[in-house]
């Protein structure tokens, strides 16, 4: 581990190479179960597989990174926070294995358009053009699904030019 801007980085790049795999045991305290684990890297090329005890088997996990560079520290790139969809119960442990991969990035990339969505609602902005931009609005009733659509446009102010 590594102290950067006073949290602790789980592994540096350095740290992690494609022959050694880091194994992490992840503890939910909590009454109520988990079902995402966050944990701080200096990189996002890393593949991460979660314990699977139905079939003693270690599954790739799906995995997100929001990576920001680091200007205090010059011996870390970057810091990312990684999010891991990892169901972990109450007052249980989950293992996590964790593998250096120059050829996957699970870091987001910037995008002109964004959507969120589960299984009843999708929320997407999108931007058209210039100073404009749409949000649309998507939700299911029983079997009908409604759209409501938002329209945010910006326009200069070319009106009067004061002479004082």
């Amino acid at each position: 581990m590594h102290r950067v801007n006073q949290r602790y980085l789980m592994c540096s790049e350095a740290g992690l190479n494609a022959s050694n795999d880091v194994y992490l045991l992840v503890y939910n305290p909590s009454l109520v179960g988990s079902n995402v684990t966050s944990i701080q890297f200096s990189t996002s090329k890393v593949e991460i597989s979660v314990w699977a005890s139905d079939t003693a088997t270690f599954e790739i996990a799906h995995a997100e990174a929001f990576c920001y560079p680091n200007l205090d520290n010059q011996t870390h790139g970057s810091e990312c926070e990684v999010h891991i969809d990892q169901d972990i119960e109450s007052l249980s442990l989950g293992i996590l294995r964790i593998r250096m991969s120059p050829s996957k990035d699970i870091s987001i990339k910037p995008s002109r358009n964004l959507t969120i969505y589960n299984e009843r609602l999708s929320v997407t902005i999108e931007e058209r053009s210039i100073g404009t931009s749409a949000l649309y609005l998507t939700y299911q009733s029983g079997d009908l699904f409604h759209m409501v659509t938002f329209d945010f446009r910006y326009y200069e102010n070319f009106c009067c030019k004061r002479n004082d």
